[in-house]
């Protein structure tokens, strides 16, 4: 068996379970991706400058982000509010794509009784999922380079305007996909017991 077939017998979510869930995933997974890697930039286009109250605010009441904000700001303040524009826009579209696409799945799925079971490999698929997703937000969210030399930045460039929107929408969205399989398993442990099954 081929690491592609493996992980799609192990996903609890599979991308194609029904037609319509693909139908959906085609239509939905590219204004998904699209809101969470464009939405910092725009806010930062509209909003630009004023975006430094918001920074500010994350900075002296989330003592989880203030490191990096005070890194940031120590080398470029446009990447500060880059940092804080995309924190701000994650926080407020990720539950809504998150029941959005949790939504989207009850109704091409386990509405219509065809939800596919689940493996003992799917256990194994989360453990390792959710290791990678909590690396991904740790690097993408918290951590600070303790040896940064701004000539020389390497491959912590990532962390400053303008790639960190990108960056950050991409850790966003990976931390969305995590929690929907979650969601899913739960939806198929209670569901598949009442033969909403395939």
């Amino acid at each position: 068996m081929s690491m592609k077939e493996w992980l799609k017998e192990a996903n609890p979510i599979p991308y194609d379970e029904t037609e319509e869930y693909k139908r959906f995933n085609d239509v939905f997974g590219w204004i998904d991706v699209s809101i969470m890697i464009f939405s910092p930039y725009i806010l930062l286009l509209i909003y630009g400058e004023n975006i430094e109250q918001v920074t500010s605010y994350i900075r002296d009441n989330f003592s989880l982000f203030q490191d990096r904000v005070e890194f940031l700001k120590t080398y470029d303040n446009y990447s500060a509010n880059s940092y804080s524009a995309t924190i701000l826009t994650s926080l407020l579209f990720m539950p809504i794509m998150l029941t959005i696409r949790v939504v989207g799945y009850w109704k091409t799925v386990v509405a219509k009784r065809r939800c596919k079971g689940l493996n003992s490999k799917t256990p194994f698929f989360l453990l390792c999922f959710t290791t990678l997703m909590l690396w991904v937000a740790e690097i993408a969210f918290l951590e600070v380079p303790q040896n940064f030399d701004p000539r020389w930045p390497g491959n912590t460039r990532w962390f400053f305007w303008p790639l960190y929107p990108l960056v950050g929408g991409g850790a966003a969205l990976f931390i969305n996909a995590n929690i929907s399989s979650f969601l899913v398993v739960i939806l198929k442990l209670v569901f598949l017991r009442r033969g909403h099954y395939e």
